[in-house]
C-alpha cells in the first residue's frame, strides 16, 4: 500500500495550480493534480482535514514533469483506489464536523459555501462507491434517533448508492448529493422539534415546512450557486408523482428524476427512524409503503431501483434465523434474499462474545423474519465490517 506524507500549511499557495494530487489523512482525494485553491477559507477548510501527499516513487515523478504520464496516471488510480478503504464508521464524525462547518458558511452566505458542500459531496460518493453496505450499514444501525445532521447525511449516502446504478454522470451525481444535504437547510432549526413532536403542526411550522424547498433554494442562491440541477432538486424534492406535494403541486412528468430520488431517501429514511408520533419501521414495511404510495406507477424504474439498492434486508438491519439466533446483516445478497450475516444473539436470548458468519443461503440459517434492532446489544462495527 502507498503511505502518505503530511506536508504544512505553506504547501498549498492561494492562486496556484497544485503540483501534485492533495489527500486527507484518510487518503480521500481533495484535490485533483493541477486545481486551484481560490480563496483563504478554501485554504483553511483543507488544512483543517490535513495535507497528505503521496510518499513514493510515484510522487517524485508526479512532483515533476511526468516522463510516462501513461504510468503516472495508472499508478495514481491505483492509489486512489487503495486508500479509499477506508473505515467509514470512523469517517461519519469527520462527515458531522464538515456537515457542521458547512452549514456554517451557507448561514453566513459565505461564497465558499459552494466548495465546502461539493467537497463533503465527493467524500460521501467516494466512501459509498466503495463499500456501500458498510454505509447503508451506518444508516440503519444509527437510524433509531438520529439528529437532523444525521439524518442529511444519510440522505445523501443513499442518494450516492441509488444515483450511481441509474447511471447518473459523476457531475449529476454530485450536484443531487449536495442537493440532498442541502435541501432542508432552512428546516434544519426545527427539524428536532418537529421529529421529536407528537403533536399536531402550529400554523407557523406547517408553512415553514411548505416554503422550505423554496427558502432553501434561495439560500443557494445568495451562496452564489447556479447549478440548475442542484437547485431544481432542492425545489422540487417535495413533490409528489400525483400533484399532492409542496410547494407547487407538480407532477410526475413535471420533476427531475434528481429530485424524485432525494424524495425517495428522505421518505424511507424517516420511516426507518423514530418519530414522535408514530413507531419505527422495518425496512422492509418502509420499502413496502413507499412502493405503495410513492407513485401511481408500480413498475416505476426509479422506485424498482431504489428497493433493489436498498434490499428487503439491508445491511446493519437485523434478522431472525431459522435457528433461532439473531443476526445483522453485513452485506447484501442475491436479490436481497441470501445477504451475508454474523450471528450476535443466540437462540437462548444471550449475546455472541463473538459474531459468527452464518450462509443464509442454507437451510437452517435462512431467515425467517426482520426483527427490531436490539436496544441494549453492544456491537464492534469496524470489526463486525472488516476494518480493524
Amino acid at each position: 500500500m502507498s503511505r502518505l506524507k503530511k506536508v504544512g500549511y505553506g504547501t498549498l499557495q492561494l492562486g496556484d495550480q497544485v503540483p501534485w494530487a492533495v489527500y486527507d489523512s484518510n487518503g480521500v482525494l481533495l484535490l485533483e493534480k493541477g486545481e486551484v485553491v481560490e480563496t483563504e477559507t478554501q485554504l483553511e477548510t483543507l488544512i483543517s482535514r490535513g495535507i497528505y501527499l503521496a510518499n513514493d516513487e510515484d510522487y517524485e515523478a508526479q512532483a515533476g514533469e511526468d516522463e510516462d504520464s501513461g504510468e503516472a496516471d495508472s499508478s495514481q488510480d491505483e492509489r486512489v483506489r487503495t486508500w479509499k478503504s477506508q473505515n467509514p464508521f470512523a469517517e461519519l464524525q469527520q462527515w458531522l464536523l464538515d456537515f457542521d462547518r458547512t452549514m456554517f458558511l451557507l448561514s453566513e452566505r459565505r461564497p465558499e459555501s459552494e466548495f465546502s458542500v461539493r467537497l463533503l459531496a465527493h467524500r460521501i460518493i467516494s466512501l459509498s462507491e466503495d463499500d456501500p453496505d458498510a454505509c447503508l450499514a451506518m444508516l440503519h444501525v444509527h437510524s433509531l434517533e438520529p439528529t437532523p445532521a444525521l439524518l442529511s447525511l444519510f440522505y445523501a449516502t443513499l442518494v450516492s448508492i441509488v444515483g450511481r446504478s441509474l447511471e447518473f454522470s459523476s457531475s449529476r451525481l454530485e450536484a443531487t448529493v449536495a442537493a440532498a444535504l442541502t435541501a432542508n437547510v432552512s428546516l434544519l432549526p426545527y427539524q428536532e422539534k418537529l421529529n421529536q413532536s407528537s403533536r399536531g403542526l402550529t400554523d407557523k411550522l406547517r408553512e415553514i415546512i411548505n416554503k422550505h424547498p423554496l427558502l432553501s433554494a434561495t439560500l443557494m442562491r445568495q451562496c452564489g450557486i447556479t447549478d440548475t440541477v442542484w437547485l431544481q432538486a432542492i425545489e422540487q424534492h417535495h413533490e409528489n408523482d400525483d400533484g399532492s406535494g409542496y410547494p407547487r403541486g407538480l407532477k410526475k412528468d413535471q420533476l427531475l428524476p434528481e429530485a424524485r430520488l432525494i424524495s425517495l431517501a428522505e421518505k424511507y429514511t424517516a420511516l426507518v427512524t423514530v418519530r414522535g408520533y408514530r413507531r419505527r419501521h422495518l425496512p422492509y414495511e418502509a420499502l413496502r409503503e413507499i412502493l405503495l404510495n410513492n407513485s401511481q406507477d408500480r413498475l416505476d424504474p426509479l422506485c424498482q431501483i431504489f428497493y433493489r439498492e436498498v434490499s428487503r434486508h439491508p445491511p446493519g438491519s437485523f434478522v431472525k434465523l431459522a435457528n433461532g439466533e439473531t443476526a445483522i446483516v453485513i452485506r447484501r445478497g442475491q436479490a436481497g434474499e441470501t445477504p451475508q450475516v454474523r450471528a450476535v444473539i443466540t437462540s437462548g436470548g444471550s449475546p455472541y462474545l463473538g459474531a459468527p458468519s452464518r450462509d443464509t443461503a442454507r437451510r437452517e440459517f435462512g431467515i425467517l423474519s426482520a426483527v427490531p434492532q436490539p436496544e441494549t446489544l453492544s456491537l464492534d462495527l469496524p470489526e463486525l465490517w472488516g476494518y480493524h
